[in-house]
């Protein structure tokens, strides 16, 4: 497991997906950037088209629009493990 679904310490109510320490090793060497946009690459999108990928199939909360980059948490957690199902399998047919 690459990804785990936790409640988000900015949102109490909501869900974030996390990334493990074998995925932050192991892009913290190779891409360069913010980790925001690491779902987004692992989807073949750009951030923009990322967000509202996120927000219309998986029901995100998109968070943060005044500046900088936009953050997503869920109010389900079954749509938040949906996700994270999702990118757990780009990234081992990806990284792996």
């Amino acid at each position: 497991m690459y990804f785990k679904v936790d409640k988000s310490s900015a949102y109490p109510e909501e869900y974030k997906i996390y990334i493990n320490e074998k995925v932050h090793s192991k892009i913290n060497t190779s891409i360069d950037g913010s980790y925001k946009v690491l779902f987004a690459r692992l989807l073949g999108l750009e951030y923009h088209d990322f967000c509202r990928f996120v927000r219309s199939k998986y029901n995100a909360n998109l968070h943060g629009r005044q500046g900088g980059y936009i953050t997503f948490t869920f109010e389900k957690k079954e749509e938040a493990n949906k996700f994270k199902d999702n990118v757990e399998k780009r990234w081992k047919t990806l990284i792996e």
